[in-house]
């Protein structure tokens, strides 16, 4: 397969759910930045590196958001106010894993996807 043929391949079989999708926006970005080739040959540890830090900045910004959230709350209970709607912690906390799991699935599916990318083009090439 031709290069154009492996991104069109890949582009067709991580057509699904956010996870896949994230994968492929992440090989896009990746060999935007590496050129394709490059990209074949990149170590695994920059991939995951890539995912680390990615997954941090997501992270710190989820957590720092629920902790404003929940002191907003407090700060309304101490002034005696009546709130409808309470920040549900457990459900956060299943969300956030959730997220994490997400990435986790998308970092799988890079590496899969990479691994095929890398047969599919030496076969031709």
């Amino acid at each position: 397969m031709t290069k154009i043929e492996v991104i069109d391949w890949m582009r067709e079989y991580l057509d699904g759910d956010s996870a896949k999708q994230s994968a492929f926006g992440m090989i896009m970005q990746d060999i935007g930045e590496f050129g394709f080739e490059q990209w074949l040959e990149l170590p695994a540890e920059v991939i995951v590196a890539s995912y680390v830090e990615v997954t941090e900045e997501v992270s710190k910004e989820l957590v720092r958001d629920l902790g404003n959230l929940l002191s907003q709350e407090d700060e309304l209970a101490e002034l005696g106010v009546e709130q409808s709607m309470r920040i549900e912690t457990l459900e956060s906390i299943e969300g956030f894993r959730e997220g994490m799991m997400s990435i986790m699935r998308s970092l799988l599916s890079y590496l899969e996807v990479r691994e095929q990318a890398q047969a599919l083009y030496e076969y031709e090439n």
